[in-house]
């Protein structure tokens, strides 16, 4: 630091040294970012989240229920397509447990079903994992209510 801006600032005056009366939060449930009073309770949520904690808790289960829904649905799609193909499904299992590097692309060339299937199986994948990883800050934001 310059000498001439060490003259400038006086670091021990008392407007430097305030106490913090607010703290700046990322609440748990909305995942928001808060200024809430140090005294605030509960901690970890904002102040919008903690003003009716079972309203919240009943809105983290209906997300939840959303989440659980939006996976089954994913599931349900590649099931169908799975079992509608099974034949072309059976072989690509066959060709990947063989340990054939390009498996994949070569039945995607060899027949449109193949490729029919492995964009199912692309699309679940694609669907599952945002969903999965909502649906864990959900199950975690559901345990932090319960225990309020």
């Amino acid at each position: 630091m310059s000498t001439a801006l060490q003259g400038e600032i006086d670091w021990d005056t008392p407007r430097v040294r305030q106490r913090a009366t607010t703290a700046r939060i990322t609440c748990r449930v909305c995942e928001l970012k808060d200024d809430v009073p140090l005294t605030h309770t509960p901690g970890p949520l904002c102040r919008a989240c903690g003003a009716d904690v079972p309203a919240t808790k009943a809105k983290v289960k209906q997300w939840l229920a959303g989440v659980l829904a939006q996976t089954d649905e994913a599931m349900e799609a590649w099931d169908w397509t799975r079992r509608a193909y099974r034949p072309y499904w059976e072989k690509i299992q066959d060709a990947r447990v063989a340990g054939r590097a390009d498996a994949d692309q070569k039945a995607r060339a060899a027949h449109h079903y193949y490729a029919l299937v492995l964009d199912a199986e692309l699309a679940m994948h694609r669907a599952l994992e945002p969903l999965g990883i909502e649906r864990a800050r959900l199950e975690r934001a559901l345990e932090l209510l319960e225990t309020l």
